[in-house]
């Protein structure tokens, strides 16, 4: 079962690196502007950001 865990896992990190090779190649662009978070699709992040500032505050 283990085994079986950590193959999936493998596989799932396979399936994400092009994503993620993309994404970043896309934030180095000339044509990405950094701009606010997304209230609809950034939640979590935005909201893990004012945790996080609260607790160095």
């Amino acid at each position: 079962m283990a085994e079986s865990a950590g193959a999936d896992l493998d596989k799932v990190e396979r399936e994400d690196e092009a994503v993620v090779e993309a994404v970043q190649r896309g934030l180095r662009s000339r044509h990405y502007t950094r701009g606010r978070y997304s209230p609809t699709r950034e939640q979590g992040v935005h909201h893990f950001h004012r945790l996080l500032s609260q607790f160095l505050d």
